[in-house]
């Protein structure tokens, strides 16, 4: 078996409430503690921000890398969703010479 410090322990388990672990399935408290961040951090597990950081202090006692900054609003997804469209827009502007480059690139290894 893998490493057990990655796993939840019961003395990892106890320094939570029985109100915070009400915040978690099962199925979520059987991950190890990297795949737990990971899915609080993708927003897969919806848990308070407290609860998020008691569990992410318990990767700090293991020396497991993670990023507490990776908080994801609305308002950053909304900023994304416009870069996404204004590359797109270039892009469609720009495919005749994007095309007209590739067949000179064509054209010179034949």
């Amino acid at each position: 078996m893998a490493n057990n410090n990655f796993h939840l322990t019961y003395g990892d388990l106890k320094k939570f409430t029985n109100e915070e672990l009400k915040q978690f399935r099962y199925c979520h408290l059987m991950l190890d503690k990297l795949r737990l961040v990971d899915e609080i951090q993708k927003q897969n597990i919806i848990v308070p921000d407290e609860i998020r950081d008691k569990v992410f202090d318990l990767c700090d006692t293991v020396g497991i890398p993670y990023s507490k900054d990776n908080k994801i609003t609305l308002e950053y997804i909304v900023d994304l969703v416009y870069k996404i469209l204004n590359i797109g827009n270039i892009v469609i502007d720009k495919l005749p010479l994007i095309k007209e480059i590739l067949l000179a690139i064509i054209n010179y290894i034949k």
